[in-house]
């Protein structure tokens, strides 16, 4: 069933990714670009992506994607499977209230980008605890 026309939505879209060391966070984004161009449900458009840069103690680079929906379901499905820090809707603003929709889209990001970050903090305390644990066992052994 083809898709209606009127109801397409292109956006720009940013995705960042931080860590270290350096090269893993570029390959990583690196992946992330060739990812989305095998992608089925949206069409990438154009992408630049920002040279790595050390902030504090891990690198950080970001990408900026201009990417192309049949639909608002799409870009729905696309914020919720990567994330990406920010979304501007260009065309297909006529379909709603942009303004409303863009505020909608970026308040989720937020707080789903608090509660990943809550989590990836989590696993490492477990990480470090269970190595503790490890060491206490081996020291009792």
């Amino acid at each position: 069933m083809p898709k209606d026309e009127s109801k397409k939505v292109v956006c720009r879209a940013i995705i960042e990714i931080a860590g270290f060391p350096k090269e893993h966070v570029d390959q990583t984004m690196q992946n992330v670009v060739n990812h989305l161009k095998k992608q089925e449900n949206f069409k990438l458009l154009s992408h630049k992506t920002f040279p790595s840069e050390k902030i504090k103690e891990m690198f950080s680079t970001f990408t900026e994607f201009e990417l192309e929906f049949q639909g608002f379901d799409d870009l729905l499905d696309f914020a919720f499977a990567f994330l990406p820090s920010s979304i501007e809707i260009l065309k297909g603003k006529e379909n709603f209230n942009v303004s409303e929709v863009t505020g909608i889209l970026n308040d989720t990001l937020a707080q789903l980008h608090k509660y990943d970050m809550v989590v990836k903090n989590l696993r490492l305390r477990v990480m470090a605890l269970e190595k503790e644990v490890g060491k206490v066992s081996e020291q009792n052994s």
